[in-house]
């Protein structure tokens, strides 16, 4: 057994005890322990052995840090990245969004530009060629505009009628 799993267990008690200072006390105490952690508890004990040998009678410890192995480091869980979106699922999400425009009157420019935000990672020729299957003939002249022109295309919706121009 490793001091780590030692430390494992004063934090388990300590999280089951209910007294907040006593279960404080118990991971302040693992938290100590944390320079140890690659010891075995044999080698802890003889360490603790050692201390107690030399500095036991005046109960005093030195100020000095003996060399010790390095603790390993627990590792953060990374959340993943979402997928990039692609040109496919904004026209999905442009169809989505006419039909729920002929029948949600509340839902206005703005809230269509939200919906579509995610899209604005697209690089601009996915851009230009998501305007140009929309049926839009009009040239872009940058991302923004292109952005905004499948914006006014997907509100035309609202009002019934689609225009090729929007």
């Amino acid at each position: 057994m490793k001091v780590a799993d030692f430390q494992k267990c004063l934090r388990a008690i300590g999280e089951l005890i209910s007294t907040k200072t006593p279960a404080r006390e118990l991971t302040e105490a693992a938290d100590a322990l944390t320079p140890f952690a690659a010891y075995t508890m044999g080698q802890f004990a003889e360490f603790l052995k050692a201390v107690e040998a030399k500095y036991g009678e005046n109960r005093e410890l030195p100020n000095a840090n003996p060399a010790r192995p390095a603790a390993p480091r627990p590792q953060k869980a990374k959340a993943p990245k979402p997928p990039a979106p692609t040109v496919d699922e904004l026209l999905t999400a442009v169809a989505a969004l006419k039909v729920r425009l002929r029948t949600d009157q509340s839902l206005t420019k703005d809230g269509v530009a939200t919906e579509l935000t995610r899209f604005r990672k697209l690089s601009q020729a996915e851009l230009f060629g998501a305007v140009r299957t929309l049926g839009i003939q009009a040239k872009q002249k940058n991302m923004t505009e292109a952005f905004n022109t499948i914006v006014n295309n997907t509100i035309s919706a609202q009002g019934g009628v689609e225009r090729s121009d929007a």
